[in-house]
């Protein structure tokens, strides 16, 4: 269409005509309306071509082209729509559609849709799609808008329909923006016999999916086939108002069967920002990779790559298997910030699925986990409907240059990093690794790795080269902290917590833990912190089999500069059930100090062999430049029960002190291994090796028994002085 004279000429290329329009004459306008058709569909070729300034098609206006019914042959090809416009393609109203298919029983591949314009508008219910009903391939999508794709209230769709045979067309995208919109749907879906198609988006500024729009490329109910990929590229990707991007394989549906294929990728590549955030009703904005039960085929994996990324307001990425097959991995790789406020990121093994959790890794400059916002990997326990899921957890890694923070956890809503095995569930959980400059736990934040099924539970490794620091609690009581536990009832180890840094502080009942209430070991603690172990306030480093647990409990590894036990801190490894309490060993460069007690609790470091509890205590032994135990602290391996002490073997370079009594406590500060009242066993040996040793003020070692049984030795050896003052 030409809005000033001008020669137009005439292409003829085989059987297809294309026009040429001269260069430098203004365009007119095409305008398909109120109800006005092209139908160029038959049994091969038919071409559709429009060219002009501005296209506008709407009003129930409709432009066809494809395989008719039951027409075509298997070398039969439709012809193309081709629609160039150098100012704006609109397609819109209800009824308005663009499409090109193989219809039902046609033969053939449909042709492709091919717009190039300034700029594309599709809204209020119009629909662009490319499908095949028949047998044969459906064809493509492309769009090139050098300003904006809008798409509002709308249907952009390629799809192989049920009872056909063939793939879906790609839809591709390439614009200077992207708006997807107002509960719009973008589906790449197969619901017969052939792959989905893909989805490329070439964006050269921000897409923006709202609307609780969908964004999907599905393997459904009664098909077999592949999921596409879904590739995102732009200067910025924002993802609001429970819009999702989907890619899943369907369960069994209105009698057709469980999908049959492997779920596509989600791949984006943002140069900024990645922003998900948001809930509309009870849907979250957000990523998801699922495979329903019964169905065949693995997940696709979700891969971010930005310049930073933010979860927030109850958005979430998840990637789940309910079926015989494992989950896809999530992977996030930002230059500079990952925040998640109140979001969270999940790899589940279902209740009833067969198959592996995907692992989820993170790599940035900096991370930021806060308000109640979660990452998670799990088998999933028995339901009312399923057993529990068998198989192994994904791994969580995070590997940041810059500081990690973990804070602000909501009363009764948790915040951190969690690994589990559900009830009934059969498998292992996944390892934990932090790889940081710094790691900051607050607010009741937690990393946690628990089973309540059968199986072990992954290992919790840090390693952060500057400080790791866990403090305080939410505004509920519950602590910061990060455990591995075996639950009642449940039946495995639980796995190893590793730290290592330059200096690590515990403070305000924050605490590490290692524990077994089922049937099964508790994992080793190690700590190496270079320069400093701080532990004040009632912080405690615990490695506990209890009442209902039976199994032997870790050992726990401390190498440091310096150790310092303050106001109730405690270093622990009880027993209250059936078992062995672990060895405790420290290894200080430098100063050993444990010093003072809050409330019921004295800061010590113990292996007791609690009432109630059946095996022995463990070991401790303490290698320091020096040791002050004072105000009511404590060294202790006792017996209240049915077993053993263990042995206290202390080696200071220069001087070990032992002074006071605990504030208005009666408590004296101690090194003691006992047999209680109600216990049947023999005390372990106290060995003590200084320079000097000083018992002051009421300083005590004690090797005594109450109960049955032997009670302890004590060999004290030292190059100088032995002082004893104030008892």
């Amino acid at each position: 269409s030409l809005a000033a004279p001008g020669i137009v000429g005439l292409n003829i290329a085989g059987n297809s005509l294309s026009f040429n329009i001269p260069e430098g004459v203004e365009r007119g306008n095409i305008s398909i309306t109120n109800g006005a058709e092209i139908n160029v569909r038959g049994s091969g070729g038919g071409d559709i071509g429009f060219t002009g300034k501005d296209v506008n098609i709407s009003g129930a206006g409709i432009v066809r082209a494809g395989i008719d019914n039951k027409l075509g042959s298997p070398t039969t090809k439709s012809g193309d729509i081709q629609i160039n416009a150098t100012g704006t393609v609109t397609l819109t109203d209800e009824y308005s559609r663009i499409s090109n298919i193989v219809d039902e029983e046609a033969i053939g591949k449909s042709g492709n849709i091919n717009i190039t314009t300034g700029s594309l508008i599709i809204s209020k219910d119009a629909t662009l799609s490319v499908d095949t009903f028949g047998a044969g391939d459906a064809g493509n999508i492309s769009i090139l808008a050098a300003d904006k794709v809008l798409i509002s209230d709308a249907i952009v769709a390629s799809s192989v329909r049920q009872k056909a045979t063939g793939n879906g067309g790609n839809i591709n995208i390439i614009a200077n923006s992207l708006s997807i919109t107002d509960e719009s749907w973008f589906d790449t879906n197969t619901l017969g016999n052939g792959n989905a198609g893909n989805i490329l988006f070439k964006i050269n500024d921000a897409i923006s999916l709202s609307g609780y729009s969908d964004l999907t490329n599905n393997v459904e109910a009664g098909a077999t086939g592949n999921g596409g990929n879904i590739n995102i590229e732009a200067g910025s990707l924002s993802i609001t108002d429970g819009t999702q991007i989907q890619t899943l394989v369907r369960q069994n549906q209105n009698g057709l069967t469980p999908g049959k294929g492997n779920g596509g990728n989600v791949n984006i590549n943002v140069r900024g920002v990645v922003n998900i955030s948001g809930i509309r009703g009870q849907i979250p904005s957000g990523l998801r990779g699922t495979l329903n039960p019964g169905t065949e085929g693995n997940g696709g994996n979700i891969t971010i790559n930005s310049g930073s990324f933010y979860l927030t307001d109850k958005a979430v990425l998840t990637s789940s298997t309910f079926s015989k097959a494992n989950a896809g991995n999530i992977y996030i790789q930002v230059n500079d910030l990952v925040s998640f406020n109140n979001g969270s990121i999940s790899s589940n093994v279902g209740d009833g699925a067969i198959g592996s959790g995907g692992n989820i890794n993170i790599k940035a400059g900096s991370f930021s986990l806060v308000n109640s916002s979660i990452i998670s990997t799990s088998v999933i326990g028995t339901t009312a409907d399923f057993s529990g899921g068998r198989g192994n957890g994904g791994d969580i890694n995070i590997d940041v240059s810059g500081k990690v923070t973990f804070a602000q956890a909501q009363p009764k809503f948790s915040n951190g990093i969690f690994t589990e095995v559900g009830a009934g569930a059969f498998g292992n959980g996944g390892n934990v690794t932090i790889n940081a400059g710094s790691l900051e736990v607050t607010g009741g934040s937690e990393i946690q790795g628990s089973v309540r099924g059968k199986g072990n539970s992954g290992t919790i490794t840090i390693n952060a080269r500057d400080t790791v620091r866990f403090d305080g609690s939410d505004g509920g009581g519950f602590p910061t902290r990060a455990i591995n536990s075996i639950q009642s009832g449940a039946e495995g180890n639980a796995g190893d917590i590793i730290i290592t840094t330059e200096s690590l502080f515990l403070a305000n009942r924050a605490f590490l833990s290692s524990s077994s209430d089922g049937k099964g070991n508790t994992g080793n603690i190690n700590i190496n912190a270079r320069n400093i172990i701080s532990l004040d306030g009632v912080a405690q480093i615990t490695n506990n089999v209890f009442k209902t647990g039976e199994g032997k409990a870790g050992n726990t590894f401390i190498q440091t500069g310096s150790l310092s036990l303050t106001n109730g801190s405690q270093i622990s490894a009880d027993v209250s059930g059936k078992g062995e309490g672990g060895n405790i060993n420290i290894d200080a460069r430098d100063a050993v100090k444990l010093d003072g007690i809050v409330g019921t609790f004295n800061s010590s470091i113990q292996s007791v062999l609690i009432t109630g509890g059946e095996g022995k205590a463990g070991n401790i032994d303490i290698n320091a430049g020096s040791l002050s135990v004072s105000n009511g602290a404590g060294i202790a391996t006792n017996s209240d029960s049915k077993g053993d002490t263990g042995n206290i073997t202390i080696n200071a370079r220069e001087t070990v002190g032992i002074e006071g009594f605990g504030g208005d406590s009666s408590l004296s500060s101690r090194v003691t291994s006992s047999i209680g009242e109600q216990a049947v066993g023999n005390g372990g040996n106290i060995r003590i090796s200084a320079r000097a040793l000083a018992l002051k003020n009421g300083g005590r070692i004690d090797g005594n028994t109450i109960g049955q049984g032997k009670g302890s030795n004590i060999f004290v050896n030292t190059s100088d002085t032995v002082t004893i003052d104030g008892a």
